[in-house]
């Protein structure tokens, strides 16, 4: 699947790609922000997902963050390859249970290279920040503050040497590429008689990219713009989850998630005629809706099953999806089980995509791919899981899955498809007649050490 298919979550809510040095519309880049310091257990799928899950096409990470020691303060130093890291967290008094964990990392690139090593033509240089802030309450439940920023950037400088140019015309361009990312949110949990518990999540994130890249002149004195892109995406997102035990045999969950997306986006580029063209010229926002349930029913001692639906809306074009959702999981023996998973999955395109520019026959620009549907896909699983004992396990899965409203090319003579696209925004005009395909089989096998 495209990059752009993955859905990033933290502590149950959507969140940017985590990732240093990394584009729009893709799902990962050079160094991860967060450090292994602050991950607990996370879980990764790659189809027919629960229906809590929505806005993603090729997989789920949903990542979780471990609370600090709240009985003792500990502090850690580590110097590595990729960067410097301190840690610290405990207690905030004794006789609390809320706890502190933050983690800050800086450069170790850019540390060597301000003390002269050769670090080659670029500069590189990233820092990040991570934290989670465990606060418990008698009566309002348990609160928690938790988030990452990062900041990363890298710089080429041109050479005022024409014989290097003819070596490498690389060395002709200042370019300049930088990627910052940050989310910030606060979570309530509050259980009801032990049988039941409302959480609910505020989330302030946002994204900054941007590439600029400048040739100099044969006389070294001018730097002329050839490519430009600057993007920024903010989102506000609220979301409540709640999660009931009916009875020994039925569970439920049922929530919502409401996201207000901001976007100030430019991209230019320089066309045949030598002068700079807009593709991209925009800003404002608008808002995405999902709603779910999800009902978990063990209808016997080997039989279990787990059904669902999944709406989503994108109000900027008024396009939505109902998505049902199953799975089914019969246990052959206390060690080996059979699971069946469906699940119809769709996805809003690259926020940019929708406001590709182009000129109409008229020559006045307009966006022709502002009222693209969603990506859409089936994804059916079939799996077979087995313990061979207490510390190895093998899993087997044949997937399958159908996708379609996939963007093309107008252009018959185009062969571009969103499914192809590995990072940043497309500016052609599109129509969403495309299909595409994914099956295989996936096997793994784990070794647990304690």
């Amino acid at each position: 699947n495209s990059p752009n298919g993955l859905l990033w979550r933290m502590e149950g809510v959507e969140i940017p790609n985590p990732n240093h040095f990394s584009s729009v519309g893709t799902s990962g880049g050079g160094i991860s922000i967060l450090s292994a310091q602050l991950l607990s257990n996370s879980d990764f799928s790659t189809g027919a997902f629960a229906a809590e899950y929505g806005n993603a096409l090729s997989g789920v990470f949903d990542l979780r963050l471990r609370k600090g020691n709240n009985e003792k303060r500990e502090y850690t130093m580590q110097l590595g390859i990729l960067g410097a890291d301190i840690a610290a967290e405990g207690p905030f008094k004794a006789g609390y249970n809320g706890s502190y964990l933050i983690n800050y990392r800086y450069s170790t690139l850019n540390l060597l290279g301000k003390i002269g090593v050769p670090m080659g033509d670029a500069i590189t240089n990233f820092q990040d920040l991570s934290y989670n802030i465990f606060l418990p309450t008698e009566k309002l439940g348990n609160f928690s503050l938790f988030g990452f920023a990062g900041q990363s950037y890298q710089i080429v400088e041109a050479k005022k040497d024409s014989l290097q140019w003819k070596e490498d015309s690389y060395y002709q361009y200042d370019s300049k590429f930088y990627a910052n990312t940050g989310a910030f949110g606060a979570s309530n949990t509050k259980l009801f008689n032990n049988q039941s518990y409302l959480k609910t999540v505020l989330m302030f994130s946002g994204t900054e990219n941007g590439f600029n890249n400048d040739k100099l002149s044969n006389d070294y004195l001018k730097l002329n713009r050839e490519f430009e892109e600057a993007y920024t995406q903010t989102k506000i997102t609220l979301s409540s989850t709640y999660t009931k035990k009916l009875n020994a045999k039925n569970n439920i969950r049922t929530g919502f998630i409401l996201n207000q997306l901001g976007y100030q986006l430019l991209q230019k580029s320089l066309a045949d005629t030598n002068v700079l063209i807009t593709k991209i010229n925009t800003k404002g926002n608008t808002h995405s809706v999902q709603g779910f349930f999800q009902w978990n029913n063990q209808i016997n001692q080997r039989l279990s099953t787990n059904i669902g639906l999944h709406y989503f809306q994108l109000v900027l074009n008024n396009s939505y999806a109902i998505e049902p959702r199953a799975a089914l999981k019969f246990e052959l023996n206390h060690r080996q089980n059979l699971t069946l998973g469906y699940g119809l999955h769709s996805q809003i395109q690259p926020i940019g995509v929708y406001f590709a520019e182009t000129k109409n026959e008229s020559n006045v620009n307009y966006t022709p791919n502002s009222n693209l549907p969603l990506n859409k896909a089936h994804h059916v699983v079939l799996g077979y899981d087995w313990n061979i004992n207490d510390h190895e396990h093998i899993k087997t899965e044949f997937y399958y899955q159908h996708l379609f409203n996939v963007p093309i090319s107008k252009d018959t003579n185009n062969t571009f498809s969103m499914l192809n696209i590995t990072d940043g925004y497309n500016t052609s005009e599109l129509q969403s007649t495309g299909l595409g395909k994914n099956y295989g089989m996936e096997l793994t096998y784990e070794r647990f050490l304690f």
